[in-house]
């Protein structure tokens, strides 16, 4: 009568490891897909401020060359260069308590020429720094009047 007892405390305790065992995976588990999302939503948070600030510096500019111009002058930008009408800019993004991130800033433009000026499109896509995969794409554009004309 006493064996049954032992062997019944042990199943018991058995299966109460093997519960904790599968608790602590489970928790476990959620952490890091958690901690993931959280980078992935700061990434995409941090692509969303560079092309909003790429879109505000450049949305008046009237050509290419002219966009070159203003990225070569913002804050962080660096090897900026422009092939037709295509500009690419590395972009190192710092926040106060967080790290350094680098990422690619590739602006398309096209325009659409009318009679008092012309519609300037521009499609800013934002990766990361040697990678081809966006993580966001802005599409903006703007009218410039008399330009072109």
């Amino acid at each position: 009568m006493k064996s049954k007892r032992n062997l019944a405390f042990i199943v018991e305790l058995f299966i109460m490891f093997i519960l904790l065992l599968v608790v602590i995976v489970v928790i476990t588990t959620l952490s890091i897909k958690t901690r993931d999302q959280s980078i992935d939503a700061r990434y995409l948070n941090e692509a969303v401020i560079c092309a909003e600030n790429a879109a505000e510096l450049t949305a008046s500019a009237s050509d290419a060359d002219e966009v070159l111009t203003r990225m070569e002058k913002m804050d962080g930008v660096a090897n900026a260069s422009a092939e037709a009408d295509v500009i690419t800019a590395d972009m190192n993004f710092k926040e106060a308590d967080g790290p350094d991130d680098q990422y690619t800033i590739i602006i398309k433009m096209s325009e659409d020429k009318g009679s008092t000026g012309k519609y300037i499109t521009k499609e800013i896509t934002v990766t990361h720094k040697g990678e081809d995969d966006a993580i966001y794409t802005l599409k903006t554009g703007n009218f410039v009047k008399g330009a072109g004309i």
